[in-house]
């Protein structure tokens, strides 16, 4: 599904030449990053053989929250229209991405059209993305780990296929999915260690 999307972007990503780094990182191919964060999920979900019933969509912008009498009390919102009359069963690690995908800056950037590219100098490419993914680190294994990551970052790269009406906002996701890679995924030999020591 992924590379669907992919190929119909195909000329809005080479629009900007052959980026090498973002934010000062060194970046992989899209190929190279899905096919690593294929096999991390699949590795994953090999191991799994209980399914539940999870919301599909854990967007901060799909959350209310009631803080009456200081109980802070979360609610999903259902706002494709399906209120309950859909059941969708999947791993609870596709949720928990869901929430790492908030975290990462997703409904900032999806409601503010100032969250772009800032500079490209060669094969550099510098975005500004306001997140909040220093708090990853105190996140539960289960809700952070590399399954969860991995599902993160096709969620930002399939999200540039979302935006192709808007080249900025469509190389940025590009960009930043791989970004997110290199920089949770690729440069960390030992990630459960490192996010939960």
């Amino acid at each position: 599904k992924v590379y669907a999307r992919l190929n119909k972007i195909g000329t809005l990503i080479d629009y900007f030449g052959s980026i090498k780094y973002v934010n000062g990182i060194k970046i992989d191919n899209v190929d190279k990053v899905l096919l690593e964060c294929y096999d991390i999920v699949k590795q994953y979900v090999d191991t799994r053989d209980i399914y539940s019933f999870i919301h599909g969509n854990c967007q901060f912008s799909n959350m209310l929250i009631d803080n009456t009498n200081n109980q802070n009390k979360i609610y999903l919102i259902d706002p494709r229209g399906y209120f309950g009359k859909t059941l969708l069963y999947g791993l609870p690690e596709y949720d928990f991405s869901k929430v790492l995908y908030a975290l990462s800056g997703y409904d900032k950037f999806n409601n503010n059209q100032e969250y772009y590219i800032e500079n490209i100098s060669n094969d550099c490419m510098e975005l500004k993305i306001q997140h909040n993914l220093d708090l990853i680190g105190k996140l539960p294994h289960k809700i952070c780990n590399r399954c969860t990551l991995a599902l993160m970052v096709i969620h930002w790269i399939a999200l540039a296929q979302y935006n192709r009406n808007d080249i900025m906002k469509c190389s940025t996701s590009y960009y930043y999915g791989l970004y997110l890679h290199a920089k949770y995924i690729k440069n960390l030999n030992d990630i459960d260690q490192i996010l939960h020591d």
